[in-house]
């Protein structure tokens, strides 16, 4: 969760290294439609649809995958295309990609014939596929990957970075995560190591901060690459509005950047805050948390996903339309409560 893990992620034959993470900067679809695919079969019965910060399921829960929100517009995916939808839930690009991710500096990575270009915001792929994978754009740089060696391209889709990594990351803070002899070190946006190699797995920065794991362990370095406490995890998300989630011994808490746990770890899982609230695994089920620990939304989703652009996508019942109060749970026969 949160954290993306470089390194394991091609050793378990992912074939993107952005997955969800992220959570902050989007996620690449061309891998995870697959996996969702699988997931949604399994959970017969139950959809993806999109709640606001009340609870309010205001897109009716109709999507066998979906993804979040981004500059308005949301991958979803129907008759075995992608399109983007907008924030009413109408089609603002119709299904016709193969697989596609979120918007980011007004382009979205789309894959066309098995390669991945972009695409602008009115569905126009503006950026020829001829990269496998790719991922979003971030300070003008997005990682894209040919013969399976990563580099960074800028808004023309030309290299500004050239391809040398096994795997790469966005960029967040001029720092971007990147592997090379199965080890992660960060370069700056020209492509220089600003912190060596020799990190097992990286999340991206934030706040000055950017997780780590070495020697099995989760911590967190500053921008030169020294660590910044002693506090170690099991695993550990980005930091986001002032918190991160961390896992002991198999809870989820959450600790501010000093290190001091605000949230007691309590929960099965924990995702990263966003717009005052984070989704939590209470028995099974999600619901939302505020920065006191209160839960705000109840636990009654089979899956739950931090907000973006006032909604967050959730996985309920099939069928469950707009309604004017909280949601209700679906079948707790039906619910798969790990993602």
């Amino acid at each position: 969760m949160g954290t993306v893990a470089a390194r394991r992620m091609q050793q378990a034959g992912m074939a993107a290294l952005f997955a969800v993470m992220l959570g902050l900067v989007g996620e690449t679809v061309w891998t995870n439609w697959g996996i969702a695919r699988n997931d949604s079969r399994a959970a017969k019965g139950l959809k993806f649809g999109f709640i606001n910060t009340h609870g309010e399921l205001v897109i009716p829960a109709q999507f066998d995958v979906a993804f979040d929100f981004s500059e308005g517009l949301a991958p979803v995916y129907e008759e075995y295309r992608v399109g983007y939808i907008d924030t009413r839930g109408s089609f603002a690009i119709s299904p016709f990609f193969e697989s596609a991710g979120t918007f980011s500096e007004g382009l979205a990575p789309v894959q066309v014939d098995g390669l991945v270009g972009y695409a602008d915001q009115e569905g126009a792929v503006v950026i020829t596929p001829r990269f496998f994978p790719a991922g979003p754009f971030s300070q003008g740089l997005a990682p894209a990957a040919i013969d399976g060696v990563y580099g960074y391209i800028g808004h023309d889709g030309e290299f500004v970075i050239q391809p040398a990594f096994s795997s790469a990351l966005p960029f967040t803070e001029d720092r971007a995560a990147v592997e090379i002899d199965e080890l992660i070190g960060f370069v700056d946006t020209k492509g220089a190591f600003v912190i060596p190699p020799r990190f097992e797995a990286a999340g991206l920065f934030a706040h000055g901060r950017a997780p780590v794991l070495l020697d099995g362990s989760w911590r967190f370095i500053d921008r030169e690459g020294n660590f910044t406490g002693t506090e170690t995890y099991d695993e550990v998300g980005s930091l986001a509005e002032g918190l991160y989630a961390f896992q002991k011994d198999g809870l989820w808490g959450y600790a501010d950047e000093t290190g001091t746990v605000v949230i007691p770890a309590q929960y099965e899982d924990a995702k990263p805050f966003a717009e005052g609230l984070a989704p939590v695994q209470v028995n099974g089920l999600f619901g939302y948390i505020d920065r006191t620990g209160s839960m705000a939304i109840p636990p009654t989703y089979q899956r739950a996903y931090t907000f973006r652009d006032g909604l967050a996508r959730v996985r309920v019942a099939a069928g469950k339309v707009p309604n004017k109060g909280r949601t209700q749970s679906a079948s707790a026969d039906d619910a798969d409560s790990r993602r």
